[in-house]
């Protein structure tokens, strides 16, 4: 009888500890970033499909917001201020999620605090070149200064991306790289070492649109020719594109 009732009793304590992970909550909180309106909304985005999950409004210069959290990094978010551009993002990991006083990247849950670490180094990057700009006035140093300084950041970036390659969080890696090197040809190399994982993502289908775009008009492909009317005092006459 003593048995039956310590396995009853076991049982209840796995269905409450079941129960209790299953409506786990996951909080994100910060403080209202300089020159932002203070009646402004901060609103939680689903990077996958671009659409709103949540919104919050400051409150005495501060919100929070709870959600259901998504395991292993399986989930990209973005956290936007209305009336602003731009947008954070946010690995919506179990736990306590702390956004930094510039609105520049979150800490507190393994994957945020990776992503913080990595985004803070490139930040190191570019205060080193500002300090060491305001130390030389040799023009040629400088540009020599920034183009080391562009290639360590495009490097530790790449690199970021493909450690990633396999999450979503690698797309907030390679939305950083865009500011280092506008190039597609190399975000196509990118985006294909992910293996079509995230072709689906509203940033990935935009990116691919930008790539065939760019393709469509390099030297060798043809091109539909545009027609139209070019009006002279002798009267009017057709004119393609390509006369």
């Amino acid at each position: 009888m003593r048995n039956i009732t310590k396995i009853a009793l076991l049982i209840a304590f796995v269905v409450v500890a079941a129960a209790t992970s299953c409506t786990k909550k996951s909080t994100i909180s910060g403080t209202l970033p300089e020159g932002v309106d203070s009646t402004a909304y901060v609103v939680l985005y689903n990077e996958a499909n671009n659409t709103p999950i949540d919104s919050v409004q400051f409150s005495n210069g501060a919100f929070q917001l709870d959600f259901a959290p998504v395991s292993h990094g399986e989930a990209l978010y973005t956290l936007r201020i209305s009336g602003t551009k731009g947008s954070l993002f946010i690995v919506p990991e179990a736990g306590t999620i702390k956004v930094d006083s510039t609105f520049s990247y979150a800490e507190g849950t393994p994957k945020n605090d990776e992503f913080a670490a990595f985004y803070t180094s490139l930040r190191k990057i570019g205060e080193d070149l500002q300090a060491q700009i305001e130390a030389t006035g040799d023009d040629v140093k400088i540009d020599d200064l920034y183009d080391k300084a562009m290639s360590d950041s495009k490097e530790k970036t790449i690199n970021f991306f493909m450690e990633h390659k396999e999450e979503p969080l690698c797309l907030a890696a390679l939305q950083l790289y865009r500011n280092f090197d506008g190039s597609l040809d190399k975000v196509k190399e990118l985006l294909d070492a992910t293996e079509n994982r995230f072709e689906d993502y509203d940033m990935v289908v935009k990116l691919r649109e930008q790539i065939a775009q760019f393709e469509a008009t390099q030297a060798g492909k043809t091109f539909t020719d545009l027609e139209g009317v070019q009006f002279t005092k002798e009267g009017s006459q057709p004119i393609k594109l390509s006369d």
